[in-house]
């Protein structure tokens, strides 16, 4: 691991890009912005031929490194950061968090910006990703390809994702539309299906038991109704009677949601719902209608019509 020393230069909310250990979904994920840090790291371990024997590396890669020619791998600047002296280590870190981060796959044309803090908005995209978006990988004889896929039944809704997308990442989704009333935005590119798989746990392929909020989202309050919104966005609903639901088959999540609502004065209640054998149980959680506003006052919708329906009850006699 990095020095330990370097988790005091970071908040709750700071995301380090080497937070993560090491995988084999890390490989093949570049760094296009450390160039001077990489730089300095070779010249405190004394020079291109010295780290080449020191890390066991060939002559020309780490030639690459320290003038730029090609982005260094996370994998490798983690070994290459890893052999500095403690303190220098710290400063380099230091410094690391700073710079303004570009990631990509191989030396993919598709460049990613690295989203430096956990943003409400990002919280709320991970909450609606957790619902209504899935990530997968599809093989083939010539090549891996990855994706992140979200459904909407809402325009609008789908371009308040998209917005908040084309802001964190600096990419824009493609759209498809194979049904009335459906709209997908997709992402295809490894180094987002990495991002969302390590730094917030997301399964890839089916999910839909197994998905719950992870430490970087529980750390902050703010941060926990944000993304609690985008799950309501996506797998909640509001009735004509101002009944406000969620539901998942994920029983931590459910769990979760149901915990965090009570902690922050939103009275809830939750149920089992049992089908058929064959089928997995619905974790339901139903707002008690007389925390509606305090519901719209902390956590509330974004989707354009869920929130209108909500605006519509909020000042209603029961609530």
């Amino acid at each position: 691991m990095l020095n330990t020393s370097f988790k005091t230069f970071l908040t709750m909310q700071t995301i380090f890009i080497f937070d993560i250990e090491n995988s084999k979904e890390s490989e093949g994920i570049f760094i296009h912005s450390i160039h001077n840090e990489t730089k300095k790291a070779v010249e405190l371990l004394g020079g291109v031929k010295r780290v080449s024997k020191l890390l066991n590396e060939k002559y020309n890669k780490v030639k690459e490194w320290r003038t730029d020619r090609k982005p260094i791998s996370i994998i490798d600047a983690k070994k290459l950061f890893r052999a500095v002296a403690p303190v220098e280590q710290t400063r380099l870190m230091k410094s690391i968090q700073n710079n303004a981060h570009i990631i990509s796959c191989n030396y993919s044309a598709t460049k990613v910006k690295f989203p430096k803090q956990i943003s409400t908005n990002l919280a709320y995209c991970v909450g609606i990703i957790l619902g209504d978006g899935h990530l997968s990988k599809i093989y083939s004889d010539r090549k891996t390809t990855w994706h992140l896929s979200v459904y909407f039944d809402n325009k609008e809704h789908q371009d308040i994702y998209d917005d908040i997308i084309k802001k964190e990442f600096g990419i824009t989704s493609k759209h498809y539309q194979r049904k009335p009333n459906c709209f997908e935005s997709c992402i295809n590119s490894k180094a987002i299906h990495w991002f969302f798989s390590k730094y917030f746990e997301i399964n890839s392929g089916k999910k839909c038991d197994r998905i719950f909020l992870t430490k970087k989202i529980l750390n902050n309050e703010e941060i926990i109704r944000s993304a609690i919104s985008g799950l309501f966005d996506s797998d909640g609903t509001i009735t004509k009677n101002g009944t406000i639901q969620y539901a998942t088959t994920s029983k931590i999540m459910a769990l979760q949601v149901l915990y965090e609502l009570n902690k922050i004065g939103i009275n809830s209640s939750s149920n089992i719902w049992i089908k058929d054998k064959k089928y997995l149980p619905l974790y339901s959680i139903r707002i008690f209608r007389k925390s509606n506003n305090t519901f719209a006052q902390k956590v509330g919708f974004r989707h354009p019509l869920k929130k209108v329906l909500l605006e519509k009850f909020t000042n209603s006699p029961f609530v």
